[in-house]
């Protein structure tokens, strides 16, 4: 019984093997690749969110500084931040998951751009409600604050899935 056996059939074992893991490994990394795609179009403008949220602190102490008269540069970068977002809300949609935790961290981060809009539409009108006197504007604050807290719980649980998925962050992508 021995005698019989290919000497190499260990060798041919191991390739068939070898190739089967390879096989597999390819199978399972387009659905990383998908997903990884879903999270670099939701945070690959992460750096220029960044530098608009640094001029929107410049716009806002120079509106303080002013007495609140110089209003204007505060409402330009809400509508440069409102027009990045919408430019990562597109790209984001086009983007398809390929795991079914993928597609929940996707809506969650679909959610969250569309809360965080929500709450810049909210605060631009506040400020232009202040400019006037109308005392509605600290209510819009208010639900700006509201609406932001809202956008940035489901912005971590959409990082969580994403973490637990291990879809690596793109290059240059901001902490979260």
């Amino acid at each position: 019984m021995g005698a019989n056996r290919n000497p190499r059939m260990p060798l041919r074992t191991l390739v068939v093997a070898m190739a089967s893991a390879v096989l597999l490994a390819a199978a399972a990394s387009p659905a990383q690749a998908d997903d990884t795609s879903v999270r670099a179009a939701w945070e690959g403008n992460d750096p220029q969110f960044a530098k608009l949220g640094r001029s929107l602190d410049r716009a806002l102490e120079n509106w303080k500084e002013s007495d609140f008269r110089r209003w204007r540069p505060v409402v330009r970068v809400y509508t440069r931040i409102r027009r990045l977002l919408t430019k990562t809300r597109k790209a984001t949609r086009a983007e398809q998951a390929s795991t079914e935790r993928g597609g929940e961290a996707r809506k969650l981060a679909l959610d969250s751009m569309r809360v965080f809009d929500q709450s810049l539409a909210t605060f631009s009108r506040g400020v232009r409600r202040a400019v006037r006197g109308d005392r509605r504007a600290t209510g819009d604050a208010d639900r700006g604050v509201r609406l932001e807290r809202r956008s940035l719980n489901l912005a971590k649980k959409a990082h969580r899935i994403f973490n637990e998925l291990g879809v690596p962050r793109p290059a240059g992508a901001g902490g979260g």
